[in-house]
């Protein structure tokens, strides 16, 4: 079952992520992959594809990449999680752990004003 909802606010973002069982975004180009990020902090398995950041963002546990206009790789990587509820929930238990690791907003913005002070 796949919906659409949109543009909604955090609260929902929120209610949405818990009711997930898997994040899939396949793009052609991520600048940061944002939306990766926050599917990992919710403990969901992600799928994803793109270049850019993606596949950085993606080279974690609890994730798998898919090559940028991959579809065989992509319909491989959604068969394996929505026919393996074991599989989801110790890639979903992943995604939580790395998400640890992951910059948190202070960290980037020390390291955003560290360039600034490398520009001065």
């Amino acid at each position: 079952h796949v919906s659409f909802h949109g543009a909604v606010d955090a609260a929902k973002l929120s209610r949405l992520y818990a009711a997930a069982d898997v994040f899939v975004l396949a793009s052609r180009y991520e600048g940061y992959g944002m939306a990766f990020t926050e599917a990992l902090s919710h403990g969901l398995p992600v799928i994803g594809s793109g270049a850019g950041a993606v596949e950085e963002t993606l080279a974690r546990d609890g994730a798998i990449y898919c090559g940028v206009e991959d579809v065989g790789q992509l319909r491989g990587a959604l068969e394996k999680l929505l026919k393996n509820a074991d599989e989801r929930k110790k890639l979903g238990m992943a995604a939580w752990a790395s998400s640890k690791a992951l910059p948190t907003w202070d960290d980037a913005a020390i390291a955003f004003a560290g360039v600034l002070e490398l520009d001065s």
